[in-house]
């Protein structure tokens, strides 16, 4: 529920703002030909006589009393409007325009700032990093209701994502425009036991994609995209963490032995 302003005893609008021609206060309107509380002069056009008015010195405690007005070096200046003084609490008199240092500015724009440092007016823009940045398009983050002009809207990143490159989970990105939810490392195989970039491993129940390298049976790892092979044995791939299965000295004893034994039969 939006605060009444403006007239006699109520607090001052947005910009300093008093009507029929009040002056602000320390925060609160005064009608004309009141008694100024700052400086015991009398309110004429927001002004209080000796001070408070634009281009007029400041009352004190550095107030102005004029409509977008603030004290600045000791004077009372404009302020709101493009290239104008932001001031304090009031900001800019104009929701086109965000306070961006102590300059008024316009925003909302690509490559201008975000208005009130969130929005931007420009569907084809999102707020990035306090400016309105191109978004839609693969490689940029997601425009406003996680939306990409193609391709998917990645969750996790919040960037867009081609159709047919994966997510930052490593599923794929459909051509419904959602990543796929399995596929990934760590994320449940996809129809098939098929992963996106490691191999489908465990219980029917709950099968789970493993990365590349990684264990996706007894005695066996995930040597390359679907394809979960033997390992550890003599001439296979090293397991998960380098480890071997068979001892090669013992192996290789037992193969000479094996010859030895061959022989003596003969």
């Amino acid at each position: 529920m939006s605060t009444a302003c403006g007239e006699a005893g109520q607090p001052c609008c947005a910009g300093r703002t008093c009507s029929a021609n009040g002056c602000c206060v320390q925060g609160t309107c005064i009608g004309e030909q009141s008694a100024c509380s700052t400086n015991g002069g009398t309110c004429q056009a927001g002004s209080c006589g000796t001070c408070g008015g634009k281009s007029q010195p400041c009352c004190p405690t550095n107030d102005c009393t004029a409509s977008g007005t603030t004290c600045s070096g000791g004077n009372c200046v404009a302020f709101g409007a493009a290239g104008q003084m932001c001031c304090g609490a009031y900001d800019c008199t104009d929701s086109r325009l965000t306070c961006n240092g102590s300059l008024c500015q316009v925003c909302g724009g690509p490559g201008q700032p975000c208005c009130g440092g969130v929005t931007c007016a420009d569907p084809s823009t999102t707020c990035s990093s306090g400016l309105c940045q191109a978004c839609g398009d693969a490689g940029q983050s997601c425009c406003s209701g996680n939306t990409c002009s193609s391709g998917c809207c990645d969750p996790t990143a919040k960037r867009c994502v081609a159709v047919g490159n994966n997510c930052a989970k490593g599923d794929l990105c459909l051509a419904s425009q959602q990543c796929g939810g399995c596929g990934g490392d760590g994320q449940a195989c996809c129809a098939g036991d098929t992963c996106s970039t490691g191999c489908c491993s465990g219980a029917e129940s709950g099968k789970t994609c493993k990365s590349i390298g990684a264990s996706c049976g007894l005695s066996k790892v995930c040597a390359k995209a679907n394809a979960c092979s033997d390992c550890g044995g003599m001439g296979q791939t090293c397991c998960a963490g380098k480890r071997c299965s068979a001892d090669p000295e013992r192996e290789q004893r037992r193969n000479a032995w094996e010859s030895m034994r061959g022989w003596d039969l003969q």
